[in-house]
């Protein structure tokens, strides 16, 4: 089982909503495991998420890569931690 969190860029914060998740994992992709800890949020999945994938204009972030990018967002969650932090390409810094 892996664990998996994922924060918020402070520009994408919606007040009174979190901007911080985390939950725990085994052999789903890291898209589906964003997808079921913002589920409960759709607000703000809808910030991260289009039709159940990734988002243009915005940066998925982890261990110094970009995870869209580089096509790793399908990858399998096995047994190790990752931390995303998700990132509008306009995040004025």
């Amino acid at each position: 089982m892996g664990k998996i969190t994922v924060q918020l860029h402070p520009s994408m914060k919606i007040h009174g909503k979190p901007d911080y998740f985390e939950g725990e994992f085994f052999n789903e992709t890291i898209l589906q495991s964003i997808t079921e800890l913002l589920n409960k949020e759709p607000d703000i999945m809808n910030l991260c998420l289009q039709n159940g994938g990734a988002k243009p204009g915005i940066l998925y972030l982890a261990d110094k890569m970009e995870l869209h990018s580089l096509n790793l967002l399908n990858s399998k969650i096995e047994e190790s931690s990752i931390a995303i932090k998700i990132v509008p390409i306009l995040h004025g810094g």
